[in-house]
């Protein structure tokens, strides 16, 4: 038997796995999982964004199916995003996956959603209003000039919406305008 969680945009959740297996789930996702796992192999299904930190068994391993990829592990924590608009990314936290190629990444940067807060390393405005406007389930909208512009530093997402964007809008020194209820725009 299969559940699912379906978690939709502005809210965030995390369940815990019949095998002890945590997972948090970020907004605008949805994982599949059995009520108990097969009695060979532990295995998921993401779309969207999850972090998990998966319950260690060398008899069993743990499999997260996502967007014509699998990633295969025994016992480790790592953030696996596979929004349909965005590129798959899968970055280890502690432990070890089975994915190609390496390399080294800042993985708070890709796993700190689940602690309310994003960090930014020269990241272009739309991808970070993109981001916002998932992560609070409202409408942004920018010119050209400003989705090019990049903002670098933390933001802490257990803020107000409206806090969030004043901090964007004077970082990136743009222009910032309530459009309708949850609607804005960057010019």
């Amino acid at each position: 038997k299969f559940n699912q969680v379906i978690v939709p945009k502005g809210k965030r959740t995390h369940l815990i796995l019949s095998d002890g297996t945590k997972i948090y789930v970020n907004s605008a996702s949805r994982v599949i999982y059995p009520t108990v796992f097969a009695a060979d192999k532990r295995m998921i299904a993401v779309e969207g964004e999850a972090y998990l930190e998966v319950a260690h068994n060398a008899e069993k391993p743990f499999i997260v199916k996502t967007k014509g990829i699998d990633v295969r592990v025994l016992g480790t924590s790592f953030n696996v995003n596979a929004y349909e608009q965005d590129n798959i990314s899968v970055v280890l936290v502690e432990g070890r996956v089975e994915i190609n190629p390496e390399k080294q990444v800042n993985t708070l940067k890709y796993t700190c959603w689940k602690d309310n807060i994003m960090l930014l390393e020269k990241e272009k405005v739309a991808e970070v209003l993109d981001k916002v406007a998932r992560y609070y389930d409202v409408s942004i909208q920018y010119d050209k000039d400003a989705a090019s512009r990049r903002l670098s530093g933390k933001l802490n997402l257990c803020d107000s919406i409206e806090s969030v964007l004043d901090i964007i809008k004077v970082s990136a020194s743009l222009q910032m305008e309530k459009t309708g209820d949850n609607k804005y725009r960057f010019y």
